[in-house]
Formats: C-alpha cells, structure tokens, sequence
C-alpha cells in the first residue's frame, strides 16, 4: 500500500534506481581489457615483451602508484595481477586518442539500448582529446592517459556496458546488443573485428585471472564450470 510505496522512495539506498543502466562509475581495472585489445590491435607491444613494476612510475614530477610491486610482466601476467604500471605504459605508447577507438568500439560511452520502457538508460563516458580541448578549454595531460589506461579519471561506464564488454570475450569476439527475451528468439550480434590473436590472448587471461593461483579473482573459481573474469 501507500505506506510501503513511501518507505521504497524515501529510501537512502534508492532501490528504485536501475543500477545496471542507470548508474555510471570509473570501470578501473575492468577496463584494463580494453587497453589491452588497443595495444595488441595497434602492436605498440609484443605479447610476451614484459615490463618491470616496481610498485609505481615516475613521469616527471608525478608519480602514479601500482597495487603492488609485480616485477617484470608481460601482458598476460598484466592481466592475471592486475598490474597498474604495464598499463600506465600501454596508455603512454598509444595515446588516450586510440583507448577511445576501442572503447567505443566495444560500445562504451554509448547507449547498449536495452528496450526498457522508460530506462532513461545512461551512457557512460570516454573522453579524448578533443573533448577536453572543447569542455574544457585545456590540452591532454599524458598523465590524464595514465589514469584513463587503468579505467579511472573521467571515464565511467554502466554496468551492462561492462557485462558487454566482458560477453564479447566470453563468446569469441561477437558484440550482442542486450535485449529481454521470450521464447527461443536470437538476439542479433555483431562481430567486432579484431585479430584472432587479440581474442585469444584476452581470453586466455581472464580465464587466468580466476583459475592461476596468482589471479585475482582467484576466490570465484567454481567446481562446476570454468569462469573468466
């Protein structure tokens, strides 16, 4: 009744927002995938060419952190422990100009266009170059491109976004617009067109980041399937 209707919109958790197309939040290291895909897919670097972490970079007079000191990784290894500075460096061969290709690509920082009535669904944002110079009347900071390589700073993306992301992995490289379905209908898809190498690498490391005894997802593995993440 009325009682209940006001405790539901007088809540302070909003349990009426729609979280997974509503809300928008920095993807962190979710997002690391998709330097990867750039940084294969423009061969700014080998695979199997490692860098040394040493538990943060310098750059100048700033210093940007990583989680842990992870020694010399190569891009699997990166992926797996989740190492801030291979990352920051990816960022720095590529530009945020080229993060930005891939990341819309994959969808981001557009709507997935779920067919929900009235989802005021949001869309996310991945800046560039000359975004900031328009919004904000500044040139790109390089160490603005470290922060974005690791999925922070101005970026943010939707949950479902993300899920996207993440299901083009999952199914080999098609990019499936989501939709809510009855029966045995199939939803149209899209491939995006990547190298098979770039496909197998990311895979092959997400399946890693759960099932290496080094990965960091490594407390959602499961007895009953194999999981990525």
């Amino acid at each position: 009744g009325h009682k209940n209707w006001k405790e539901i919109i007088e809540n302070k958790k909003n349990p009426m927002l729609n979280r997974a197309i509503q809300s928008q939040y920095p993807p962190a290291s979710t997002f690391k995938i998709i330097t990867a895909i750039a940084a294969l897919e423009e061969g700014v670097i080998d695979p199997k060419t490692k860098i040394n972490c040493t538990g943060g970079m310098s750059y100048g007079k700033w210093s940007f952190g990583c989680w842990k000191k992870h020694g010399p990784v190569d891009m699997h290894n990166a992926i797996v422990e989740s190492c801030d500075v291979y990352f920051y460096e990816m960022g720095k061969r590529l530009g945020i100009d080229k993060i930005y290709k891939y990341a819309s690509a994959f969808g981001l920082g557009k709507k997935t266009g779920i067919e929900i009535t009235n989802s005021n669904e949001k869309k996310g944002f991945i800046p560039n170059t000359e975004w900031k110079q328009a919004k904000k009347g500044q040139p790109w900071y390089i160490g603005e491109t470290f922060i974005a390589s690791i999925g922070q700073g101005y970026i943010t993306a939707t949950p479902a976004q993300m899920a996207m992301v993440m299901s083009t992995f999952a199914n080999g490289g098609y990019s499936y617009k989501p939709y809510i379905l009855m029966g045995n209908q199939h939803p149209a898809s899209e491939m995006i067109s990547l190298k098979p190498d770039t496909v197998r690498i990311v895979r092959e490391a997400l399946a890693a980041v759960v099932n290496s005894p080094n990965g960091t997802a490594k407390g959602a593995r499961s007895n009953i399937t194999t999981i990525g993440g």
